[in-house]
């Protein structure tokens, strides 16, 4: 895969050519992809319960302070 390039015209129609990615911005960005993709769906899982427990722990906590208030 080499660098990537798009069509420009001006506004006497004019064609152009310029250069959006390079062959090094592309390989950062399918470097970071694969970075991306190794997080597995246990991570995912395991995340999710985590968030699950804070946010039920933050009802307990809120209801709990309601109650102290009154």
């Amino acid at each position: 895969m080499g660098p990537v390039d798009v069509v420009t015209v001006d506004a006497n129609g004019t064609l152009g050519r310029q250069a959006v990615a390079t062959a090094g911005a592309i390989d950062s960005v399918r470097l970071s992809m694969t970075h991306i993709a190794a997080v597995t769906d246990a991570q995912f899982g395991a995340l999710g319960d985590r968030v699950g427990l804070l946010e039920s722990g933050l009802l307990v906590s809120t209801f709990d302070s309601t109650i102290s208030t009154r």
